[in-house]
């Protein structure tokens, strides 16, 4: 009796370890990943401060084409602006378990892959305005505008995809945390070899 009680406390402490470690591993996970995306809210917010306040400075100081240019960054930075800032204020909770983890590292790439998409969209729109102001009256406007589209879709469609790489990238590292579980066809197992 003593002999089995001795050997399930063994295997008791030994999936405790084995578990806290798992959890240990996720957790790190879960850090590196928030990391990644606050730095990168960090570089958006800055693309737009800077954007705004040469905006500023730019629509004050010129003229036709280039008044327009610095009137649409500025609009547009303060939507990034709005984003970032509201990004790192109110973060998620990090996941503690597995699938939430998953779940969440998904949603963001998915959230990246969405946005290059919009971002395709703006240097198409972009286009289409400097290519609709040779026939307009509005020929300052619409190409000061499409510059901009022009500038901050290039932007953000470079942010975007270096974001999608870069969390892509640490996704793929999820098999530290997962090469212990081991799948059959009607069960979960935890390995532990030390």
């Amino acid at each position: 009796m003593r002999k089995q009680l001795f050997t399930l406390l063994i295997f008791i402490s030994i999936s405790v370890f084995g578990y806290s470690q798992n959890q240990t591993e996720l957790e790190t996970f879960n850090q590196k990943r928030q990391h990644i995306v606050t730095t990168g809210m960090y570089v958006l917010g800055g693309w737009a401060v800077a954007n705004m306040v040469t905006g500023g400075i730019g629509y004050g100081t010129s003229s036709g084409e280039a008044r327009y240019f610095h009137q649409m960054n500025m609009m547009w930075n303060t939507v990034n602006l709005g984003l970032s800032a509201s990004s790192l204020l109110f973060q998620d909770d990090l996941p503690t378990t597995l699938r939430g983890s998953l779940e969440a590292q998904q949603n963001i790439e998915h959230l990246l892959l969405f946005n290059a998409g919009l971002d395709v969209a703006y240097i198409t729109a972009g286009f289409y305005l400097k290519e609709r102001a040779k026939r307009s009256n509005r020929y300052d406007r619409f190409t000061g505008y499409g510059n901009s589209l022009l500038l901050q879709g290039g932007f953000l469609l470079l942010f975007d995809g270096v974001m999608y790489f870069t969390l892509r990238n640490h996704g793929n590292s999820i098999g530290k945390v997962l090469e212990h579980v081991q799948f059959s066809g009607n069960s979960v197992g935890v390995s532990f070899w030390f």
